[in-house]
């Protein structure tokens, strides 16, 4: 690719590797339209993506003095989990983390989302979850991977829209659950005052004694189950969703650990 942007005239850089055979570039209109004629020419599908700005390109060079100013009045502390960096594909140091000149550069460098996914499997991680409104990165992953890779790895929270949100995401709980991830809600903070106790609310496991810390009161869990009051579309599903959650077996698992707050 790189040797592609060299015929190109005008700003154009790498912005993401997001696969093994998928590059996003940024930069000048005509700069990028010149890169799309080209890999159109040799067979390679392009699509254009609708961003505001031309992120990780030259383009973002005028306001990194500012954005730079506003990091330096951050305060920063080490990660509490390891976290795989975007700028780098490999696990960022506290160091670096901690440091404004590495959020100027994760503005401004290209995003190595492949080399971040293939370090987090290196590292024993066995399942991916997406946080977001879709399943994008999902894909990415997947593809990141490659064909050997088990599809079961990856896991949406969100449908953009072809699941109510609701059933999405107890979806999504019951497949970690099945994967033997501990999706349990635990309470991350002390207690504060008298109205702010943490307890734990029974969820009905069969006998097994299981139970889940909610802070009072547990009002998603009573949604969840279909006891609201006001019932919500896909509530009905979502009980289901639950029922297969609690009678799914729970394979032993390595690599990954999640906290609900």
């Amino acid at each position: 690719m790189r040797s592609l942007l060299a015929d190109v005239p005008g700003a154009v850089d790498i912005a993401a590797v997001n696969g093994p055979a998928s590059v996003v570039v940024s930069g000048d209109r005509d700069a990028v339209a010149a890169v799309e004629r080209l890999c159109a020419a040799q067979g390679h599908r392009t699509k254009r993506l609708r961003v505001s700005h031309a992120f990780h390109s030259a383009h973002m060079d005028g306001m990194l003095d500012e954005f730079r100013a506003v990091a330096a009045g951050l305060s920063y502390a080490p990660p509490a989990v390891p976290i795989v960096s975007d700028v780098t594909g490999e696990l960022a140091t506290p160091d670096q983390l901690c440091s404004p000149e590495y959020w100027v550069g994760h503005a401004r460098r290209t995003v190595r989302f492949l080399d971040g996914v293939t370090t987090l499997h290196a590292q024993n991680v066995t399942t991916f979850l997406e946080l977001g409104p879709g399943g994008v990165l999902t894909a990415m992953a997947q593809e990141a991977l490659g064909d050997g890779a088990d599809p079961g790895m990856f896991v949406p929270t969100l449908h953009g829209g072809e699941q109510p949100d609701p059933v999405a995401a107890v979806a999504a709980l019951a497949r970690l659950h099945v994967r033997g991830v501990s999706t349990g809600p635990r309470c991350s903070r002390e207690p504060r005052g008298a109205g702010s106790t943490c307890r734990r609310t029974p969820f009905g496991t069969g006998g097994t004694g299981r139970t889940l810390p909610y802070r009072t009161p547990p009002q998603w869990v009573s949604c969840v189950l279909g006891r609201c009051r006001r019932q919500r579309p896909g509530m009905v599903n979502a009980t289901a969703f639950v029922e297969r959650l609690k009678a799914a077996p729970r394979p032993s698992s390595t690599g990954w650990s999640m906290t609900w707050c």
